[in-house]
């Protein structure tokens, strides 16, 4: 492996540093990372020995192949993703995000997090969200949010991250445009509302009440719809 890569021995550098994966005696296998010092010859320059020193990274690979796949999940999921610290301040956003607003990650980097209010919510429904978070608890909320391209209304999720010191150092906020659910949800009531005023007109008709009740009655619901 290492005269693949370093070519013959003679042209090996005076340091390098490896990682490879050896075989233990029980059969399972273990990551090491080894640090090798190339001595050589001082007269005629050619190598007369190697030292290596060799150790367990097992543990470190599979934390960085945890991360990779954590990475990998974040930028390939469908929802918005934020990481945003104390101040509000945006830290990093997945291309999700960046679809969903029309914002680049350039873009949203080192941005407050106002810059997605619509204007149409009081201060004080941002002030009870962030207080919500920091005292360590999640937040869910549904909001008219203003992006570049279109207004659209989203769901949002805050999670608080806390380090060591289980202190919260940062937040988590995943955004989704709930749009077309809101419409769905507003037409299927508007069917109810439209529904009861044919039962309604059903009950009035079949007691042969006066026609003119009936017309007040339409006009009456018309307006309520």
């Amino acid at each position: 492996m290492l005269q693949r890569r370093y070519g013959p021995i003679q042209d090996w550098p005076d340091d390098f540093t490896f990682t490879g994966r050896a075989r233990r005696r029980d059969g399972n296998y273990t990551w090491l990372e080894t640090t090798c010092k190339v001595i050589r010859d001082p007269h005629l320059g050619q190598v007369t020995e190697i030292i290596g020193v060799s150790r367990d990274v097992t543990e470190r690979r599979r934390t960085e192949e945890q991360l990779r796949l954590q990475a990998s999940m974040l930028n390939t999921t469908a929802d918005g993703i934020l990481i945003i610290d104390r101040n509000g301040l945006i830290l990093w956003a997945n291309p999700a995000l960046e679809l969903l607003t029309g914002y680049s990650q350039e873009e949203l980097t080192g941005q407050p997090t106002r810059l997605f209010k619509s204007g149409r919510q009081p201060a004080s429904f941002y002030d009870s969200l962030w207080a919500t978070v920091l005292a360590g608890r999640c937040g869910t909320v549904k909001s008219l949010t203003g992006v570049r391209m279109a207004a659209f209304i989203r769901g949002d999720e805050h999670y608080p991250v806390r380090n060591d010191q289980q202190e919260i150092s940062h937040f988590i906020s995943i955004k989704r445009d709930v749009s077309a659910r809101k419409q769905a949800e507003e037409t299927l009531l508007q069917r109810n509302r439209e529904l009861t005023l044919l039962n309604r007109l059903s009950q009035m008709l079949s007691s042969t009440i006066h026609l003119d009740e009936v017309l007040r009655a339409i006009l009456v619901n018309s307006n309520d719809c």
